[in-house]
């Protein structure tokens, strides 16, 4: 079941991504579609595992592997922007 979810969901995100492909042009929808990819994925991450910056995260890991993943968040941002 969880798998038919999956599908559905990515179904529904790439009709709305041609949806908004048809007004805004290719990078700067790359750019938003990656941007709130990281977001969502660091705020999901924190909430249901404890990780990176949340605090729940601060009784579970070290602050030297909590920097490490907001580093590579912010390593993935980066690439993304392209600077």
């Amino acid at each position: 079941m969880p798998s038919v979810i999956v599908v559905v969901g990515y179904a529904i995100s790439f009709y709305l991504l041609t949806l908004v492909l048809r007004s805004l042009p290719v990078g700067i929808t790359y750019a938003i579609w990656a941007g709130m990819g990281i977001f969502l994925i660091a705020v999901i991450g924190g909430l249901l595992q404890g990780s990176a910056g949340s605090p729940r995260g601060r009784r579970h890991d070290t602050d030297h592997r909590r920097r490490r993943r907001l580093a590579g968040i912010l390593e993935d941002s980066r690439g993304v922007i392209g600077r």
